[in-house]
């Protein structure tokens, strides 16, 4: 427990930094899944949970993206499909570089950035015309695929004439890729809707209605305060049924994790540092 107190540490901080920076420049953000879970339950984290939560719609997004990349500075690192090659996330995450969280699903293939980090969602429009919001969903996968076998393929389970069709296109480079998967998300946004969803690889996730977020309230999370919608009730309602303040112990979305506070991913990758053999054959 001692060890995933350190974690947190970590994330606080980066937290704040991102709190403070949001601040400065009028951005809107709001505290989402075990992250907004943890702060009506448990008024910080969820006892087992390793990582928090934070979404944005779009337009603060987007806004948020271009802005920090300037004035977040080392050890910070704000990683996108835009600036870290075989990062193929839809989201960002807000790393510290000088520290490890590296995932064993993804070792020892993945070699971006793999510092402890907090995941920042874009909200986009979800799309109410059927036959466009098929379209939209067809659009992500194919892309998101492409993506994944360009640098992944050997844990991509694919249809074998699927993965030699798409073979040629994963020679154009991730960043035209990427903002084509971000622009098919996008496209809700210019279109009639009464709802917003995270970006999600194969359709919509986690589907809440604007409303929702019409106003903001404050509650305690650790040492700090996390911006949460007033009507957190129906968000939580939607992803976790009537029951969400009864405690059910569940796995990490990441899968399992390995963290080190105190030495950066880098060491792990160039072989400096050996993970343990317990957690590789886990």
């Amino acid at each position: 427990m001692e060890d995933l107190k350190n974690v947190w540490n970590v994330e606080l901080d980066i937290l704040k930094k991102f709190d403070s920076f949001c601040k400065k420049h009028g951005l809107s953000y709001f505290a989402d899944s075990g992250t907004l879970l943890g702060a009506v339950r448990h008024k910080g984290f969820i006892p087992w949970d390793d990582d928090l939560d934070f979404v944005m719609f779009r337009k603060d997004y987007d806004k948020f993206i271009k802005l920090a990349k300037k004035e977040f500075k080392y050890p910070y690192f704000i990683q996108t499909g835009y600036n870290d090659a075989g990062y193929v996330g839809g989201l960002c995450h807000i790393r510290n570089s000088e520290t490890s969280a590296m995932l064993k699903r993804n070792w020892p293939h993945t070699k971006y950035n793999q510092g402890i980090f907090i995941d920042v969602f874009p909200l986009d429009g979800v799309i109410e015309n059927r036959v466009f919001k098929k379209t939209q969903d067809f659009l992500k996968k194919f892309l998101f695929s492409i993506l994944w076998n360009k640098y992944y393929p050997k844990t991509w389970k694919m249809d074998f004439w699927k993965r030699v069709f798409l073979i040629p296109l994963t020679f154009f480079p991730q960043k035209m890729l990427f903002s084509l998967y971000e622009t098919v998300c996008k496209i809700g946004n210019i279109l009639p809707h009464s709802k917003v969803c995270e970006i999600s690889y194969f359709g919509t996730n986690a589907e809440r209605k604007i409303s929702d977020y019409e106003k903001t309230v404050f509650l305690e999370f650790e040492d700090t305060k996390v911006p949460v919608p007033e009507r957190f009730h129906e968000i939580l309602f939607s992803m976790y049924g009537s029951d969400y303040m009864t405690p059910k112990k569940v796995s990490s979305d990441h899968g399992e994790t390995f963290f080190d506070v105190g030495n950066s991913y880098k060491k792990y990758l160039s072989g400096e540092l050996a993970l343990p053999e317990t957690f590789i054959k886990q």
